[in-house]
């Protein structure tokens, strides 16, 4: 048995996915969002985060448009 790709139709992912923010259109939206960031000293962001990145660090990358080193605090 194999998984199908695509399972869902567009408007059954639209429904299912609404509370999902879009990915950013430009390098420029990503820069504006990365500049709120407060770097807190225990940031509550690393706690919630599933997948356990450093949060601080990889939007301290992309403050400084080093996309590629962003990538690495991800894996």
């Amino acid at each position: 048995m194999s998984i199908k790709n695509n399972r869902l139709t567009h408007g059954e992912y639209q429904e299912n996915f609404a509370d999902i923010h879009p990915p950013f259109e430009t390098s420029d939206a990503a820069l504006v969002e990365a500049n709120r960031c407060l770097f807190c000293y225990d940031p509550p962001c690393m706690k919630s985060c599933p997948t356990s990145i450093n949060v601080p660090k990889f939007i301290k990358q992309i403050e400084l448009k080093n996309y590629v080193k962003a990538l690495v605090y991800t894996t």
